[in-house]
């Protein structure tokens, strides 16, 4: 390979600022590499194609996650992200140069690049997580960004269904008398009268946290009941 670069290089005769020889590259580039010139270009152009990766990175997680859970974002942004991988970059390097400028057509540029893998990568990881791994998240009362965030093992798979059944309904039935028992002393007016404000208060948060509690039992219910 040096050897016909060489050979081009003499072909070429004195003409080395079109084609250099190996010799004359290779002198030139450890010149460079002694000026302090050179590592400021090196780690300006290092730092906008990290701005440049960051910027991909932050959007690609945010519509990969958005398109992942929702069908008909992912299909409507199908023809843009194909538009993005199928167009040559080099083509938009002038206009980047035009629109954003020297120093910031390399943040583009890569976010061009970057921008559509990452989508992609993303999107496809929560399309391909097992419909068990979803419920069990549903089950644990997870919301849309927890679900994507957090790590949940399949509980269709590691807990027996019937037995868990059988726990939350017993929990249930003692919730719901606890609740009905905490509400008749409620709606006792001796007790009001009687009882210090603070207490009555305090009485009233254990009803509310009854409540929630019941209808939580009720939500996994339902949801487990769902995974039979």
């Amino acid at each position: 390979m040096l050897i016909c670069w060489q050979l081009f290089a003499m072909i070429l005769g004195q003409r080395t600022m079109v084609f250099p020889g190996p010799a004359e590259s290779f002198r030139y580039a450890f010149e460079l590499l002694k000026k302090p010139y050179t590592y400021r270009c090196i780690s300006a152009t290092m730092s906008r194609m990290l701005e440049g990766f960051l910027i991909a990175l932050f959007w690609g997680l945010v519509f990969g996650i958005i398109a992942g859970n929702k069908t008909w974002i992912g299909d409507f942004l199908s023809p843009f992200i194909t538009t993005l991988r199928a167009v040559p970059t080099a083509s938009l390097v002038y206009l980047f140069i035009v629109l954003a400028g020297f120093k910031k057509a390399p943040v583009c540029l890569v976010v061009l690049i970057c921008f559509p893998i990452l989508y992609e990568g993303v999107k496809s990881g929560i399309e391909n997580i097992p419909k068990n791994l979803i419920h069990a998240t549903e089950v644990d009362g997870a919301s849309f960004f927890r679900s994507n965030f957090r790590i949940y093992l399949p509980l269709a798979e590691l807990v027996d269904v019937e037995k868990e059944l059988e726990r939350i309904a017993k929990e249930l039935k003692k919730a719901e008398g606890q609740s009905a028992g905490m509400a008749a002393k409620l709606s006792n007016e001796a007790f009001l009268a009687k009882a210090p404000a603070n207490v009555v208060e305090a009485e009233r948060e254990k009803a509310r946290k009854l409540e929630a509690l019941v209808e939580n039992l009720r939500e996994s219910k339902a949801k487990l009941e769902a995974l039979r």
